[in-house]
């Protein structure tokens, strides 16, 4: 059996007060970001996004025209994205989640090397698992936390045990 589908394609169209309120949404986030302890939490790509996605909610409705909830509709998708990208430490928006690990997990990892190097010394000697613990806890590092970090350290392959309890950072 052949079935014939007829394809109407039609761009659906936004009207001033769409844009705006796409704009707005857009500035809003973007304020957020100009903090220099944050990242810039949208990007002008991303707010061509939020024009596409309103469109395509438009379209499926099968409307010529972008009506002012599905622009809520597109924001709210965003917000959802958003929501995904949270470090869970610090509960701020942080890009770099996507790429596996956030800006203050890479933060914690690099004191957790900062500590091993600093208690091998220059004479290239090893550091002791509790020592290392101990000075993460100095630091303010949860003692668990510093042990999950330590773990994820050593799978990585960063540091490697020497002898009974030493680590040294490769």
């Amino acid at each position: 059996m052949y079935v014939e589908i007829l394809v109407i394609p039609f761009t659906a169209r936004t009207d001033p007060e769409t844009r705006q309120a796409i704009t707005d949404y857009f500035l809003t986030l973007r304020k957020a970001g100009k903090n220099k302890d944050e990242p810039i939490t949208i990007t002008a790509r991303q707010n061509n996004g939020l024009y596409r996605l309103t469109k395509a909610i438009a379209k499926l409705r099968l409307s010529e025209t972008c009506s002012k909830e599905d622009v809520e509709q597109a924001i709210e998708i965003h917000k959802a994205s958003l929501e995904a990208l949270k470090d869970p430490q610090t509960g701020k928006i942080d890009i770099d989640i996507i790429f596996g690990s956030g800006q203050s997990q890479c933060d914690r990892y690099r004191q957790i090397r900062d500590i091993i190097q600093d208690l091998q010394g220059n004479n290239g000697s090893s550091a002791h698992y509790n020592d290392i613990i101990a000075k993460a806890e100095e630091k303010h590092i949860g003692r668990d936390q510093a042990k999950s970090d330590f773990d994820v350290l050593i799978h990585r392959g960063e540091i490697v045990g020497v002898s009974n309890g030493f680590y040294r950072v490769i």
